[in-house]
């Protein structure tokens, strides 16, 4: 087989395909026109970037000067907004049941004292995986930004 009767060979091919194609509108709409929808839809659906300042409740057990500066910290994250502050693990995890807040941050009594005494101290955040982007955004944000400002890096992720 020469060269030349193989490019004719692909044109019969391309040409049986495109008659194909055309006979049946619906291979032309999967082939065209709903790659084009999607390429619109997911482009206009993130045009407005990543979300921010999702809203979270902080649960603080210890009251403590060094909790109270990790949490105007955790305000000042891009993507964090701190909704409500509470002594109460159940009035956190009822406001997330409601959808108010997308995450729980809680902070143990006893934190001051094992930060300042060098010992790794254990901060828990709950998240809703309900909201699956707002609770990888949150979670990604307190693994990227907490170990850097203190070594307060222990997390237990439930």
């Amino acid at each position: 087989m020469t060269y030349k009767e193989s490019l004719h060979r692909i044109w019969l091919i391309a040409k049986r395909e495109v008659h194909r194609l055309v006979a049946q509108p619906i291979y032309f709409f999967c082939m065209l026109i709903a790659p084009a929808i999607c390429v619109i839809f997911f482009v206009s659906l993130m045009h407005e970037g990543l979300p921010t300042d999702l809203p979270i409740a902080v649960v603080d057990m210890d009251n403590s000067a060094t909790s109270r500066n990790l949490i105007r910290q955790l305000d000042a994250f891009e993507q964090t907004e701190v909704y409500m502050k509470t002594m109460s693990f159940t009035e956190a995890r009822q406001e997330m049941q409601k959808g108010n807040v997308y995450g729980i941050f809680y902070i143990p009594s006893g934190f001051a004292v094992d930060a300042t005494s060098g010992k790794q101290p254990r901060l828990s955040f709950y998240t809703n995986a309900t909201y699956l982007i707002a609770a990888s955004l949150l979670f990604r944000d307190k693994l990227k930004d907490i170990p850097k400002r203190r070594s307060w890096d222990s997390y237990n992720r439930s």
